[in-house]
């Protein structure tokens, strides 16, 4: 088990109309799965930028670190692909 909430597994697939749907009926917006990464870690290391706007307008908290002590920002420049 790896701890992914629903929230984190569609913001993983970047699903923004499922994630705004989750968000709307009261998902929590900063649960983190067992490696400390919150739905906006997701979505910024896979590129998902509508996902990431609908997280950061419901309040996401773009400060929190991962397990490995990266923060959402960190994450995504850290990915090769970021710049493709």
């Amino acid at each position: 088990n790896t701890g992914s909430t629903s929230l984190n597994i569609a913001s993983h697939h970047g699903h923004a109309e499922v994630v705004r749907a989750l968000l709307a009926a009261g998902a929590a917006v900063d649960a983190a799965n067992n490696g400390g990464w919150t739905s906006l870690h997701t979505a910024s290391v896979q590129g998902h930028a509508e996902v990431v706007r609908a997280l950061l307008a419901a309040g996401a908290d773009r400060a929190l670190l991962s397990t490995g002590g990266r923060t959402a920002l960190t994450t995504f420049c850290a990915n090769p692909l970021a710049s493709a």
